[in-house]
């Protein structure tokens, strides 16, 4: 009896004493550092925009762990009730003492929640256990970025104050390659790029395709052009922009500084007089192109060799600084913050944008027939007829006892067939459907090609996507309800593009669907041609559409798209467009976008009427539009078959103003300042309104007629309003009074109308025209209660008519 109470004691302790024991292990391994270390960087700095996707980058490193980790994104915490969705980035091996970096991408909409909740970055060993975790930090999400890329870490000066209109521009800076993209989207939520020295020689090829794509897909690239430009062009960056640098001549040597005197640039930015020297250390030497604009011009007489130079390049556009801006006369001084601004502020792109919403509308409504498998076609005869008509058929006869031996016999022999099934849907087809959007400018090398893919799944494998092009991207597109005219919405980006194109694999559910959207950069069609447009107010309308047409494939039917006195006008160019075509004809027969019917009724017809209404086109280019067949270059696999691929071409040409320009069609740029504090609540305040005419600047003005318009004041407080002009003087610009109180009153009291004498003197050479007003209003009011809208119209001198050219020859 002792001895049995002996048992029962120790029994009784080791009970007790086991759970403390284990709780005491739980915790000391919850204290006990996880085997890998991690490090992530979200976005530019820890700042990210929700217009596009954010760059990821996550660090590992470790001492004692060796193997493969799976790295993911969740988003919130389980343990506060959020939901945790897991997001792959990807995979790593490690060994002991090694570092890697695993790079992805974050999509707009998990950007948004993780300004809401923990972004929390774990990598797990091929088990599924944990080996490392960390959470990043607040991210701080910006409506206007700015991306400054220079070695020396920091800006040429004070951007704090930086704005694009009323709106402020956050600003970015990495001084080290490392830390840039490597996929194109990365920079989808940037506004504009601000590049210097950023040590050319260390770029590889994915960082360059990535930014020169970047831009293609319509970036705004600020380009400050230090020793001269030579570092930049001889590196792959250069090499990756290609054409886009082509006003930088390759064997010219940059001029020096003491030969440059930049005091008519930096007058127009701000005051000179406590500017230490109006000269740079050096200067490139740029030489525009047909279809390239000189925003400005050194002080070198007569006329000004180029300074700043704005080059389109695919969809996006470049802007060519010929000097270094991190040195004298720009460094530390605001009148580099006001140049960066009239960039950003300028008309033309807009920044990355994808076509999806005008391609996603038409091919969500594609419908593939359901294709079932013989196997499957007997499980569902079993369960719709064999089943129920055995049990129906044996109770009519009064055998009801048969039935308890009948249909699980019936059910065994068809579960028997589902291996059998499972092989058939291992070798289901699968069909692709897409529509291809090719877009690009007369006369350069460099097109946008977005692909646009619906696939519909025959078998539960996982499908892995490929499509060539060193700066290929691609992402899911999330589903919106089949009614709702909703935007598609930005899904997950696929990774895995490299220097040898984009290659992807997306998990598909079985007879499921998805949407995806590619783009990259091709060869742009061989196209030469201009649209003349006879824009005076007065006289009958005589446009007219000179045309050569090089492929690379015939067009069907082709329209040309223009706009026609502040209407978007179509005009039909037959049934076909031969490669080869070549024509010179008057453009009488136009009608209305909006009353527009493609002939054929089928997908590519349908993206065509899209893209009319879709609101994308420049109402100051003109538009070649086509359609034609041709493969899906965007390859899935196993068993996938392409089902055709429409594409759709548009190809944009310039416009020529023979008799002058309206309003509404010069270039418009807005600078607004504080000159003085008046008191404690009034400001003095002076809005700048540059416009720049396309076509020619003075000597060959006729006329000229000015329109000071406000939604808000009347004519009685706009006659009264100071404004000033750019006068070109004998000695000089100088800024001469306007006097509106002699304009003629329209638009029912909101603008006036005044015609200005000796026009040529108002204008610049370059085209360009300023106009200065000055106000008083109170600190917490808007400018746009007291500033009025400025534009001008204008009539050219006559011109000598060319005459046509003949074949093969160019105008």
């Amino acid at each position: 009896m002792r001895r049995a109470g002996v048992v029962l004691l120790c029994a009784w302790t080791a009970a007790v004493a086991a759970p403390v024991r284990a709780q005491e292990e739980a915790d000391a391994g919850e204290g006990s550092p996880l085997p890998v270390a991690l490090s992530v960087e979200v976005g530019f700095g820890g700042k990210i925009s929700l217009r596009g996707y954010a760059p990821l980058a996550v660090g590992l490193s470790t001492r004692t762990f060796r193997g493969r980790v799976r790295v993911g994104l969740e988003i919130g915490r389980p343990t506060e009730g959020e939901a945790l969705e897991p997001v792959g980035l990807g995979e790593a091996s490690l060994e002991p003492g090694a570092a890697v970096t695993v790079r992805g991408l974050l999509s707009p909409d998990l950007a948004a929640r993780a300004l809401r909740a923990p972004l929390r970055v774990v990598a797990r060993a091929v088990d599924g256990a944990p080996v490392g975790e960390i959470e990043a930090r607040p991210l701080v999400a910006e409506q206007d970025l700015l991306v400054v890329l220079d070695r020396r870490g920091a800006a040429p000066a004070d951007f704090t104050q930086l704005s694009l209109g009323q709106r402020r521009v956050s600003t970015a800076l990495l001084s080290r390659v490392a830390d840039l993209p490597t996929n194109p989207l990365g920079y989808s939520g940037v506004s504009a790029i601000l590049l210097g020295e950023m040590e050319f020689e260390r770029w590889d090829a994915r960082r360059a395709h990535a930014l020169a794509g970047w831009v293609a897909q319509g970036g705004r690239l600020i380009v400050s052009l230090g020793q001269g430009g030579g570092p930049l062009k001889q590196s792959l960056l250069g090499r990756a922009l290609g054409e886009g640098l082509a006003p930088v001549p390759f064997e010219a040597a940059p001029r020096p500084g003491d030969a440059v005197r930049l005091e008519g640039l930096l007058a127009r930015l701000g005051p000179v007089d406590g500017l230490e020297t109006l000269h740079p250390p050096l200067a490139a030497v740029l030489r525009p192109g047909p279809g390239d604009r000189v925003l400005a011009r050194d002080d070198t007489r007569p006329r000004g060799r180029p300074f700043v130079v704005r080059r389109s390049h695919g969809r996006g556009e470049l802007f060519l600084v010929a000097s270094d801006l991190w040195s004298p006369p720009f460094l530390h001084t605001p009148h580099v913050r006001r140049l960066v601004e009239t960039f950003l502020q300028a008309r033309g792109s807009s920044g990355w944008q994808h076509r999806t919403g005008v391609l996603f509308p038409e091919l969500k409504g594609k419908r593939m027939p359901a294709r079932f498998g013989p196997v499957f076609a007997l499980l569902i005869l079993y369960a719709l007829l064999a089943g129920p008509g055995v049990y129906f058929l044996l109770r009519a006869r009064g055998r009801g006892l048969l039935l308890w031996v009948a249909i699980p016999g019936l059910t065994a022999v068809f579960s028997l067939l589902v291996p059998l099934y499972r092989l058939f849907l291992s070798e289901g087809e699968s069909a692709l459907v897409g529509v291809r959007l090719l877009e690009a400018r007369a006369g350069q090398s460099v097109g946008v090609e977005t692909i646009d893919v619906l696939l519909f799944s025959g078998s539960p494998d996982p499908k892995r996507f490929t499509l060539a092009g060193p700066d290929a991207t691609g992402y899911a597109v999330r589903p919106v309800p089949f009614a709702s005219s909703a935007s598609p919405l930005f899904g997950e980006a696929l990774a895995g593009n490299g220097e040898g194109g984009l290659e992807a694999t997306v998990p598909v559910a079985l007879w499921g669907t998805r949407y995806l959207s590619f783009a990259r950069t091709v060869p742009a069609p061989r196209c030469e041609g201009l649209v003349s447009l006879d824009s005076s107010d007065a006289g009958p309308v005589a446009d007219r559409l000179r045309l050569r047409y090089g492929g690379p494939r015939a067009l069907r039917d082709p329209v040309l798209v223009y706009s026609r006195r502040s209407t978007l006008a179509v005009h039909p160019l037959g049934e076909r467009l031969a490669v080869g075509a070549e024509f010179d004809r008057s453009l009488d027969d136009v009608l209305p976008a909006s009353a527009y019917k493609a002939p054929d009724k089928g997908l590519a017809g349908a993206v065509v009427v899209r893209l009319l209404r879709a609101n994308i086109l420049n109402d100051r280019r003109a538009y070649l539009i086509g359609w034609y067949e041709d493969e899906c270059p965007v390859k899935a696999e196993p068993n996938v078959r392409s089902r055709g691929c429409p594409v759709v071409q548009v190809v944009s040409l310039p416009l020529r103003f023979a008799r002058g320009v309206p309003f509404g069609v010069a270039e418009r740029t807005v600078e607004a300042a504080t000159i003085a504090r008046v008191d404690s609540d009034t400001l003095l305040r002076e809005v700048r309104t540059r416009l720049v005419l396309p076509g020619r600047g003075a000597g060959a003005l006729r006329g000229l007629r000015l329109r000071v318009a406000s939604s808000v004041q009347g004519a009685s407080a706009l006659q009264g309003l100071q404004l000033f002009g750019r006068w070109q003087g004998e000695e000089g610009p100088v800024l001469k009074p306007i006097d509106l109180g002699r304009a003629e009153v329209q638009a029912k009291g909101r603008s006036l109308v005044l015609r200005l004498t000796d026009p040529n003197r108002w204008c610049s050479p370059d085209g360009e025209l300023l106009f200065v007003q000055r106000f008083e209003r109170r600190a917490a009011e808007p400018d746009r209660l007291w500033a009025a809208g400025i534009d001008v119209a204008a009539e050219w001198e006559e011109e000598p008519k060319a005459p046509s050219p003949r074949p093969g020859e160019g105008w």
